[in-house]
């Protein structure tokens, strides 16, 4: 049921200018990318946080 609802969050943290709403939304990306076993998205958001 929520297959695809990280790379929804991921591509709304993307675009977020204001850095707390895009830390929040790339952890919900992160949480629903684990549920989902996706793995390169999962790497991809780990790569961003960090970055920040």
């Amino acid at each position: 049921m929520t297959d695809g609802i990280e790379a929804l969050f991921f591509e709304k943290a993307i675009i977020q200018d204001d850095p707390q709403k895009q830390f929040e939304l790339l952890k919900q990306a992160d949480y629903y990318a684990k549920q989902n076993k996706n793995l390169p998205l999962k790497a991809l958001i780990r790569e961003k946080l960090t970055s920040n």
